[in-house]
């Protein structure tokens, strides 16, 4: 199951989502591509758009997947991009997928920026035309993926070009933090030298990404060893 990111719709941009999808079912492998609600062409409006209601959207299908007749509901897996990559691991104590795959996560700090001065807007921001819900803004900073990241011990990779100049490649670098501190197994393969045509497909790097995330929900990617991530007792946060 693909999840899409800030602003983004079931295709994202370049079509990326229906490429991916279409080499996932070459090689015999189901995906559910949707709209979060506010997005795309779903209902509701992008303004009442919040972080948890789009961890209910991945809730409910997730069940849909694992009711289909010729799907595994033990194999379902997950994939989130950019903020679709924090709503999954958001996600990850209630859909419990089988494999999970995180491509430019985003995390919360990306959107601090708009709490100018630290204060809390009154009404709906504007975000390069997009109208930013006053709700989503005080959510995001209560929320904590990379807690609930650590809270689970299923198999992990991110993905992450450095060029990448809308989600700081930091983001993707500081995942495995949380799980070191709560000393929690966590398997991680981390790409994080990829090109930067990891957001875009016009350098033609497209390909490569899309067959190493391939590789890495398929358990078949060879070139990166798994690690586990293990730190001290005490927390730091």
């Amino acid at each position: 199951m693909l999840l899409h990111g800030f602003t983004g719709q079931r295709v994202e941009p370049h079509r990326n989502f229906v490429l991916f999808s279409r080499l996932l079912a070459s090689s015999g492998v189901a995906s559910l591509r949707f709209d979060f609600r506010g997005s795309g062409e779903s209902q509701g409006d992008f303004s009442e758009m919040t972080v948890s209601r789009e961890v209910q959207d991945t809730v409910a299908a997730f069940e849909y997947m694992r009711r289909q007749p010729r799907l595994d509901p033990e194999r379902v897996m997950l994939l989130g991009f950019s903020m679709g990559a924090m709503v999954a691991s958001l996600s990850l104590a209630q859909v419990r997928p089988h494999r999970l795959a995180l491509w430019a996560p985003a995390l919360p700090e990306l959107w601090l920026a708009h709490l100018r001065g630290g204060y809390m807007p009154s009404t709906i921001t504007d975000m390069n035309g997009w109208p930013l819900g006053r709700e989503f803004l005080m959510e995001v900073t209560r929320v904590r993926p990379l807690e609930a990241a650590a809270a689970w011990s299923g198999v992990a990779h991110v993905v992450h070009g450095d060029a990448d100049e809308t989600c700081p490649q930091s983001m993707a670098c500081a995942m495995p933090r949380p799980w070191a501190v709560t000393r929690r197994e966590f398997q991680v393969r981390a790409h994080l030298r990829q090109p930067a045509g990891c957001r875009t497909v016009a350098s033609g790097h497209c390909p490569l990404l899309h067959g190493r995330l391939k590789a890495c929900l398929k358990g078949t990617d060879p070139s990166v060893s798994v690690g586990t991530v293990a730190g001290p007792d005490t927390r730091t946060d």
